[in-house]
């Protein structure tokens, strides 16, 4: 029986001194699949397969046996064979059953050639040779690994106990990228359980955050993007190459675009018409070349261009001013000739006092009128405030169509004294239907001795005018 490295379950024995009938007569391995003829005579459950396939006959008393069915299995024996102690195939050195892990892609392409090329009763017979021949070599290739698992345990425990054990091996699965590779390499290392968050740690595939500009990188490259790619370390300018003057590499373009002081750059009169300074000096001679040289004929066409653009840009303001004059002023008359877009009236309220009892905060009083049979508008007046304007008397006019409009609307409260008669005016864009806007006024605490409520009575005077409307046609709905 192998148990998984290709170990037999003969090599793991703690102890060698075992009863020869534990064994198979044909292959010498430990009986852990036990069948038996019918005669008792009994071997592995590969043997008898071998057997079946050549000869049909018991390899010890030559009795017929048609298929592996009709074979019975020797109970006792298994369960004494599931007894004997042996050690966690744990306990070696992952070297010693591995020998060739360091070329396993070589082996794997040279194994799969291989086996193309052979036929198929060839290769079986090979493989036959190939894994007894490996089973005695590996068995003097397990070395105890002071580092392994320490267990003593039954064959019958053996399954259970590889399930949990700590000192099993896994490969790591960390796969390698960067910007440049083609193809996905994977790290492939392997290492005990109770070791893998370590090789975690260290795995060169692992991802690590730059401590500069937190980008992600594995392991193996975080030094070369740290070198040459990092946009936050920092370097000297190539130019002025300044130790005392160190700048993140993201920043190196705008240095040398408006800091470095070695960079040659162009006169600043260079674009001046009629001809400029088309001299390159170094940014820190700048000032010298300027007070050394003659730049007062660049100086002169820089100012007579700049006053140029000044003259033209008033000029297009003042035509700007009076287009805007003569379509106010015709605009104006348009709408004032226009009698269905104005409204005016005065609306009586009486007994107030008991309007402030009947109509608490969100409720109001309607009157609804038409500027025309398209136009229809209603006013609301909320004695005790809107949602929006508690405690205090608030009017609201309401557009009761679709279109969207351009309305100036005029409330006014009359006073005792129509000196101090309160008059607001707003205008603003109604959009769709039911749309409002309101306007506040005294407060409701205050309303008495401030005038306004008049023999238990408010009047209200009332102006609408459309402005304009933004379609030709109204709906009402």
């Amino acid at each position: 029986m192998i148990v998984n490295s290709n170990i037999l379950v003969d090599d793991l024995l703690v102890s060698e001194d075992i009863n020869d009938d534990y064994s198979c007569c044909v292959c010498e391995c430990l009986l852990i699949e036990t069948l038996q003829c019918r005669n008792g005579h009994v071997a592995c459950k590969n043997c008898f397969l071998k057997m079946i396939d050549s000869k049909k006959e018991c390899m010890t008393c030559r009795c017929e046996i048609k298929s592996v069915e009709s074979l019975s299995k020797n109970r006792y024996l298994e369960k004494e064979i599931k007894k004997l102690k042996i050690n966690c195939p744990n306990s070696f050195k992952r070297d010693s059953i591995n020998k060739n892990k360091s070329n396993k892609r070589f082996n794997q392409q040279q194994q799969e050639q291989q086996e193309q090329q052979e036929q198929q009763e060839q290769q079986e017979q090979q493989e036959q040779q190939e894994q007894q021949e490996q089973q005695v070599q590996e068995k003097k290739l397990l070395i105890k690994d002071d580092n392994g698992c320490k267990e003593i345990l039954t064959i019958e425990q053996l399954d259970s106990h590889l399930k949990q054990c700590e000192f099993r091996f896994m490969k790591c699965t960390n796969l390698y990228t960067n910007d440049s590779c083609s193809e996905l390499d994977i790290c492939d290392f392997e290492c005990r359980v109770n070791q893998y968050e370590q090789h975690i740690e260290e795995c060169p595939y692992g991802i690590v955050g730059c401590k500069l500009c937190g980008k992600d990188c594995s392991r193996v490259d975080i030094e070369s993007h740290i070198n040459n790619n990092c946009p936050k370390l920092l370097i000297r300018c190539k130019v002025c190459n300044k130790d005392d003057q160190l700048i993140a590499r993201c920043d190196l373009d705008q240095h040398l675009l408006t800091d470095c002081q070695l960079v040659e750059i162009d006169c600043i009169f260079k674009e001046c018409n009629g001809g400029g300074c088309n001299e390159r000096i170094k940014r820190n001679q700048l000032i010298n070349h300027l007070s050394n040289n003659n730049h007062l004929q660049p100086i002169k066409n820089k100012f007579d261009q700049q006053n140029d653009l000044i003259n033209n840009l008033k000029l297009e303001l003042s035509l700007c001013k009076d287009l805007n004059e003569q379509l106010t002023t015709r605009l104006n008359k348009l709408f004032d000739n226009n009698s269905n877009t104005i409204y005016r009236g005065k609306w009586i309220i009486s007994n107030w006092n008991d309007k402030l009892k009947q109509y608490p905060p969100k409720k109001y009083l309607s009157l609804d009128f038409n500027l025309s049979q398209n136009k229809p508008f209603s006013i609301r007046v909320y004695p005790n405030g809107s949602s929006v304007m508690w405690h205090n008397c608030t009017i609201s006019l309401v557009k009761l169509y679709q279109v969207e409009s351009i309305i100036k609307f005029t409330f006014e409260i009359e006073n005792e004294d129509h000196s101090k008669n309160d008059e607001q005016t707003k205008i603003d864009t109604f959009k769709g239907l039911n749309d409002s806007w309101s306007l506040q006024f005294f407060k409701v605490c205050e309303q008495t001795g401030n005038g306004f409520v008049i023999n238990d009575t408010l009047t209200i005077n009332f102006s609408i005018k459309i402005k304009k409307c933004f379609e030709n046609f109204f709906v009402t709905e």
